[in-house]
């Protein structure tokens, strides 16, 4: 980060090596300023070496890219009207996960991949604030 990510216009860069060996490497960047409602605002790419995904704001869509050339673009956006009020795909997915509350069902693994996104993101945060490398070690 050049400016401690206390800046307007600061970027994050984040090195991350996991357990098994797989290097990553995050670029977060918003130094841009917005050009116009139809310019890109933000994206997000995954590569590796039998693929990538990305996702980009102004598509609204994934892009998964695997081996052989092969693209797929899994219909992730989904907007219509009817009758004066506006639909969409997220309202249905609040819906159920809210109802798997109630009911008492929950999906441990995505329960566990937050924990672990949110532990990572404090890593970076303290990597950048303590100017140093942080291991899964630490606490």
């Amino acid at each position: 980060s050049r400016n401690g990510l206390q800046s307007a216009d600061d970027y994050l860069i984040a090195n991350l090596r996991f357990e098994n060996g797989v290097d990553a490497v995050l670029e977060s960047s918003w130094c841009s300023p917005p050009m116009s409602g139809a310019a890109g605002g933000a994206r997000f790419e995954v590569w590796g070496t039998q693929g990538s995904i990305q996702l980009d704001d102004g598509e609204m869509n994934v892009e998964i890219f695997r081996g052989s050339e092969r693209l797929t673009t899994p219909d992730t956006y989904e907007d219509f009207e009817v009758h004066g009020l506006r639909h969409g795909i997220f309202e249905n997915l609040v819906d159920h996960f809210v109802e798997s509350m109630r009911q008492g069902r929950r999906n441990d693994d995505v329960l566990q991949d937050g924990v672990e996104s949110i532990r990572v993101c404090d890593m970076i945060s303290r990597s950048v604030r303590e100017k140093r490398v942080m291991s899964r070690d630490e606490k």
